[in-house]
C-alpha cells in the first residue's frame, strides 16, 4: 500500500510538472511583446541597449516610438547570437503592411540598421517588428537601440552586375537607391558605383531592360542593407534572365542543383522570399508573351 501511495504521488507530480507552463531558457525581460498591441516602448538616444532574444520558433519582438515627420530615426539591432535579423517598420495609421524592411541578404549574421529616412508621413506612433529571416536559431540574442543619426559620413556602394546563367557582365543595368543615388553598370565590365551615398540603411533596386517601352530583360532585384562604419559597401548582383535559360536556372535552384550564391530571394516576384516555382512560371509566361 505504501508503495502504491508513493507511486501515485510521483505520478501526480509528473502530471503537474508537464502541465505547468515552461518558460524558454532564453526568454527576455520584454516578453510578452509578440504583437504590435504588446509592443514595448524604446527610448530614443538612450545609450543602454534593450537586450532581446528569440526563445522559440516564430517568436517576434515589437517596439514602438513616437516619431516626428521632420526627423530621421535609426533602429539598430546588434547580433550577439546566431540569428538572421529581419526588421519591419509600421505606421500606426495603417498596420496592414510595413512601410520599410531591413535585411542584409549577403551576411545573415550581420547587424541591422533600419533608417526611417524621409518616409515618415506625419508625427505619430510607429512600430518596429523584429523577427528571424531564416530558420529558428536556439542561440538568437541581440541588442536594440534607437537614435537620431547625426554627423555620420557618407560612403560608397559599388559592385558588378552579371548574368546569373552565363556569368558575363551586364552593361546598362540601372542601379537606384531610396536615397536618390543611381548609376548604370559599365557596358564592358558590368561595374557600378554610387559615390557620396548617405549613411546608415538603404534599399537598392537593380533592373535591366528597354527603359523606353518598359520591357525588362531580367528579374529585378531589391536589396536592403546598411553602410558599415567605414562607409564602403560592395554588392555584386547576379541577375536571372527572362528567357528559357533563366527558367532552367530557376528549376535547377529549386532542385538544389545550382548553388549560385549571387542568386537570392531578393529577385522573387510573389513575396515569399525565395526563388521557386512562382518565378519559373513568371519567366515562362514572359517567354510565351502571355499577360
Amino acid at each position: 500500500m505504501k508503495y502504491i501511495c508513493i507511486q501515485m504521488v510521483v505520478s501526480m507530480m509528473m502530471i503537474l510538472l508537464l502541465s505547468s507552463p515552461v518558460l524558454g531558457a532564453d526568454e527576455d525581460a520584454y516578453e510578452n511583446d509578440n504583437s504590435y498591441d504588446q509592443a514595448r516602448k524604446i527610448i530614443i538616444n538612450l545609450e543602454t541597449p534593450q537586450l532581446h532574444s528569440f526563445h522559440e520558433p516564430a517568436d517576434q519582438d515589437w517596439i514602438k516610438f513616437y516619431g516626428f515627420k521632420a526627423k530621421t530615426y535609426a533602429i539598430k539591432a546588434v547580433n550577439t547570437g546566431t540569428c538572421d535579423l529581419y526588421l519591419e517598420l509600421y505606421d500606426a495609421d495603417n498596420m496592414s503592411k510595413s512601410i520599410k524592411v531591413q535585411d542584409n541578404p549577403l551576411d545573415p549574421l550581420a547587424d541591422e540598421i533600419l533608417s526611417t529616412g524621409n518616409i515618415l508621413q506625419h508625427d505619430g506612433i510607429y512600430y518596429v517588428k523584429i523577427s528571424e529571416a531564416g530558420s529558428f536559431s536556439e542561440n538568437c540574442s541581440y541588442e536594440l537601440t534607437a537614435y537620431i543619426p547625426e554627423g555620420a559620413s557618407p560612403g560608397d556602394i559599388s559592385g558588378v552586375v552579371t548574368d546569373a546563367v552565363t556569368g558575363n557582365p551586364i552593361g546598362d543595368a540601372l542601379i537606384v537607391t531610396d536615397q536618390l543615388r543611381s548609376d548604370l553598370s559599365h557596358p564592358d565590365n558590368g561595374k557600378y558605383q554610387l559615390e557620396n551615398h548617405p549613411p546608415d540603411s538603404f534599399t537598392l533596386t537593380a533592373r535591366h531592360g528597354d527603359y523606353v517601352i518598359e520591357k525588362d530583360n531580367y528579374l529585378s532585384c531589391v536589396f536592403s542593407d546598411n553602410l558599415p562604419d567605414n562607409g564602403m559597401k560592395e554588392i555584386n548582383i547576379g541577375m536571372i534572365p527572362l528567357d528559357l535559360s533563366g527558367a532552367v536556372l530557376v528549376l535547377q535552384i529549386i532542385s538544389g542543383a545550382h548553388p549560385n550564391h549571387l542568386v537570392s530571394w531578393q529577385q522573387d516576384i510573389n513575396g515569399d522570399r525565395q526563388i521557386g516555382l512562382a518565378e519559373a512560371i513568371y519567366i515562362m509566361r514572359n517567354v510565351a508573351q502571355l499577360p
